[in-house]
């Protein structure tokens, strides 16, 4: 059978053209996120958490917490281990390597850029894939969380491999990556474990081999730190102790519906984990036991006053799609209603302008997949995790827990910084 030469010389123009598209991406990705981190580093609560533990790896090989070096150390399940054992890796002298982790975790937002193009371009075309890759290289939150010592870019990079390889028909490899992603942050366990549900789906059925197999992958990782914390703790620990109970406890906790302050029994104020009377627990209590209580405390609330419990959900749900642009504005960060009493009408822009932004991203999406609702079951990939996000986070506010934790966080690293030196 002849080739017919002009298609192979269309087939070459349209490969230069995506290898250009690339490298364009690429470069304005990493560029922009050099940008954040030459910038605006910060740091967040965890971050001390996440540096002691690569610390204690790397010079005295234990997982733990324990800032005092007095042998021996106490392990500990209170975070997951993928993004701690990359830092232990990376700590070559005593200082721990921010700049290293920093400058990698640019290199890595770059490469999400690109896997995100690649997914695009596999189900779309060229056009889409370009629109796609600069929504991800100009997304503030992903240039923000590019500037701090947490999981949230590890995390996104090798879930982004994960639904790239998922879609490329490389199953193995797709679990492969999905379990790595669950070792990073643990709320993708259960959604690897229920992936195997789709096949209920009559038109998914044909499909089960897929889901169970990538399933089976995703859970034979983690399941090496899973038998690691019950020998090491003697009870059953899904990855990390810590976040399930106090996610679940802080979806009960009335706040604001415009604004991030919660209620404390006495006054409207920022979530603090240390001082708000409801998540107290005993200190004395290991790391799951406590999780345990805020768990039973948390389920607690919503069985004696379930109504109530449905509004502060209604009241909190939207703020998940919702972006104010709050961490842009640092300490000229004001509720919109003091802003308009104080005519801070810069404020008021930036915050109606991410506000817009999303609301107008959101519409697109949903755009999008009207558009391709003929084909939506081969987008099954592309589509499933944020759906899972979306019913996950109806009974709880993970994002309570973030805001909460970069409140303190500048004070907890400097303390951190100041008892390890």
């Amino acid at each position: 059978m002849s080739v017919n030469p002009i298609d192979i010389v269309a087939q070459d123009g349209r490969a230069m053209k995506s290898i250009r598209e690339v490298a364009g991406l690429t470069s304005i990705a990493l560029l922009t996120r050099l940008w954040w981190v030459w910038s605006s580093a910060w740091t967040a609560g965890d971050t001390a958490a996440y540096l002691t533990i690569a610390r204690n790896l790397a010079l005295h090989h234990v997982f733990s917490t324990s800032v005092s070096t007095d042998w021996p150390l106490s392990p500990t399940a209170n975070r997951p281990p993928l993004y701690p054992i990359l830092i232990a890796l990376l700590w070559w002298a005593h200082s721990p390597p921010i700049i290293v982790i920093l400058m990698l975790q640019s290199v890595l937002g770059a490469a999400t850029v690109v896997l995100v193009y690649r997914i695009a371009i596999d189900r779309f075309n060229r056009t889409v894939a370009v629109i796609a890759g600069l929504g991800m290289v100009f997304a503030p939150m992903t240039g923000y969380f590019t500037a701090v010592v947490l999981t949230e870019t590890l995390f996104t990079f090798i879930l982004t491999l994960a639904i790239f390889l998922w879609g490329r028909e490389k199953l193995v490899l797709a679990g492969f990556a999905f379990g790595l992603a669950a070792l990073t942050r643990p709320i993708l366990l259960p959604f690897v474990t229920a992936l195997p549900l789709l096949s209920v789906l009559p038109s998914m059925r044909h499909r089960w081999r897929t889901y169970l197999t990538i399933a089976v992958v995703a859970i034979l990782l983690p399941s090496v730190w899973i038998i690691r914390n019950a020998l090491v703790f003697g009870t059953f620990i899904p990855i990390a102790a810590s976040g399930w109970g106090m996610n679940l406890l802080c979806g009960t906790i009335e706040s604001e519906i415009v604004g991030i302050k919660v209620w404390t029994g006495s006054e409207w104020a920022l979530l603090d984990l240390s001082s708000h009377p409801l998540v107290q627990v005993n200190r004395g209590l290991s790391d799951t036991e406590q999780d345990r209580v805020l768990m039973r405390r948390g389920l607690g609330r919503i069985i004696e006053n379930p109504t109530h419990w449905l509004v502060v959900r209604a009241q909190q749900y939207p703020k998940l799609f919702l972006d104010s642009g709050n961490y842009l504005l640092g300490s000229h960060n004001v509720p919109i209603g003091q802003a308009l009493a104080e005519s801070r009408y810069w404020v008021l822009l930036v915050k109606g302008l991410f506000l817009g932004g999303n609301l107008l991203v959101m519409g697109v999406a949903l755009l999008g997949l009207l558009a391709a609702r003929r084909q939506i079951f081969s987008l099954i990939h592309m589509i499933s995790f944020p759906i899972f996000l979306m019913l996950v986070q109806l009974p709880m506010w993970a994002v309570a827990i973030q805001l909460a934790d970069n409140a303190d966080g500048r004070d907890f690293f400097r303390c951190w910084m100041a008892e390890t030196h």
